[in-house]
């Protein structure tokens, strides 16, 4: 299975997630990821039963000298099954 949460190697800036249910409920919580690297298996923060869910991931970017947030969020919605 390919990176669920990337940095692209070509970001200038370090990122973290944030991942959401549609009803607001955080599920998830990254470490910041430096450019070139990603989380392939998530541990989400709570149990979920074993169906398909709504979810906005939200990305934060990061300068990555002062490790201050810069450039804004960006979010995104996509759809998480767990089985």
């Amino acid at each position: 299975m390919s990176e669920l949460l990337d940095n692209r190697e070509e970001n200038s800036r370090d990122i973290s997630y944030t991942v959401t249910l549609e009803d607001g409920t955080e599920i998830y919580q990254s470490e910041i990821i430096k450019p070139g690297n990603g989380i392939e298996s998530p541990k989400l923060s709570q149990h979920l039963e074993p169906g398909t869910y709504s979810i906005i991931a939200t990305a934060q970017g990061y300068d990555a000298e002062s490790h201050n947030a810069a450039g804004g969020t960006v979010a995104a919605q996509s759809t998480l099954v767990v089985k």
